[in-house]
């Protein structure tokens, strides 16, 4: 077994099947029973034939803004001209529509000495739409507050998209609701007439009707699903507790709980990906990967969940560390085909296409596409930026 790795697919039938294309890994041959596991690996990306066309337009973080590619064009073209660029310390986000983006904007306070965070003055929310069909200018909204970059931890979002049209902020004025909601297509801006902390709750299910929430006995924490609708909180066994993620699904149906834990050997490590429905119940089990990283400086790790859409299919980026050989890849986990598909692209952005069937990443500066149904990987057009999404122009 190639380093000792363990790739265990899991629920109730017996499919077993690995596919390699192009092998740019050696096949993983001890699958067990349950959902279809298939490697689709493909050395490197091709030029598409000159018929081949994709939907949408592609969004990317470039030099001047944020920029867009579609299959006509044959270059991206700036659908908004940003402040901060492309490498920015400062908070953006874009709608879920892929129609609207902001951004904090402000000044360096002072120099960082290695290890420390920046300090911003943040004195404007920069609101830009995207629509290349009916052109607009971007406009600002006064926004006066420090913030705090750290460099080696996570950084609160400070935008959360409520809807394609109103996106959530901290607002730290005297007097004013801690939460403000900008209606970006009129600019008016509103306090958030809720409890709930929309901004930074990445544990709330998107419909605002679930919440997961801890709770600590001895020196264990637990986690659980509280239904806000009636303030109960649910029997969700199934929850990692400790240090759980969750993440949920668009539709609200769904949450994917995972964990690195250790197993009886030292040194190893495993993940354990469980799907459960909106009140903790247990629905499959499609993924576990046990990781040997005994004397490795760094672990493995689980990161970067994405669902489609309509919530048929999430992604997910694995990294399994073997001492310190590193096997970074992403996972499409199918709920309705219970399919795991090792796709072998090794780089943490990619993203959906807008109707699920396919994917789009940076690959040696160029843009790909790559379709696991087609067991195709194009390379499209040279780029130079980060990725931001796929929308539908439909």
């Amino acid at each position: 077994m190639r380093n000792g790795l363990i790739l265990g697919v899991l629920l109730t039938t017996f499919l077993g099947l690995t596919t390699l294309i192009t092998a740019q890994q050696e096949p993983i041959p001890d699958i067990q029973e349950g959902w279809d596991f298939k490697q689709i690996c493909i050395s490197e990306p091709t030029t598409p034939p000159e018929e081949w066309t994709f939907d949408g337009t592609i969004l990317i973080n470039g030099t001047y803004g944020v920029h867009g590619y579609r299959s006509e064009w044959d270059t991206t073209q700036v659908l908004a001209f940003t402040k901060n660029g492309y490498f920015s310390q400062l908070p953006y986000a874009l709608s879920a529509n892929g129609y609207w983006y902001v951004e904090a904007v402000g000044n360096q306070r002072e120099e960082c000495i290695m290890g420390c965070s920046l300090q911003f003055e943040v004195n404007t929310i920069e609101i830009h739409p995207l629509d290349l069909m009916e052109p607009r200018d971007s406009y600002g909204i006064p926004w006066s507050y420090t913030y705090s970059y750290s460099i080696n931890a996570a950084n609160p979002k400070n935008f959360t998209w409520i809807n394609d049209m109103s996106v959530a902020f901290y607002f730290y004025g005297d007097g004013d609701d801690l939460i403000q909601v900008i209606d970006v297509n009129t600019g008016q801006r509103s306090g958030w007439k809720n409890d709930i902390d929309i901004v930074n709750s990445p544990d709330l299910s998107p419909d605002l009707t679930r919440r997961i929430i801890w709770t600590s006995e001895g020196e264990r924490r637990y986690a659980e699903i509280l239904d806000l609708e009636i303030n109960t909180e649910l029997d969700s066994a199934q929850l990692y507790s400790d240090t759980g993620n969750h993440v949920w699904s668009p539709d609200s149906q769904y949450v994917i709980s995972y964990e690195y834990t250790p197993d009886e050997n030292v040194g190893n490590f495993s993940y354990e990906i469980r799907i459960l429905n909106r009140n903790g119940e247990f629905v499959a089990l499609p993924l576990i990967s046990q990781i040997y990283n005994f004397g490795s400086s760094s672990p493995g790790y689980v990161n970067d969940i994405k669902w489609t859409r309509d919530s048929s299919k999430f992604l997910l980026f694995l990294d399994e560390r073997d001492i310190d050989i590193s096997r970074p890849s992403n996972y499409i986990v199918d709920l309705e085909n219970t399919t795991v598909i090792d796709t072998c692209l090794t780089s943490r952005y990619v993203y959906w296409s807008p109707d699920g069937t396919q994917l789009v990443t940076i690959y040696k500066g160029q843009l790909t596409i790559y379709n696991p149904q087609k067991e195709q990987w194009y390379a499209v057009t040279p780029i130079n930026g980060y990725l931001l999404g796929w929308r539908s122009e439909n």
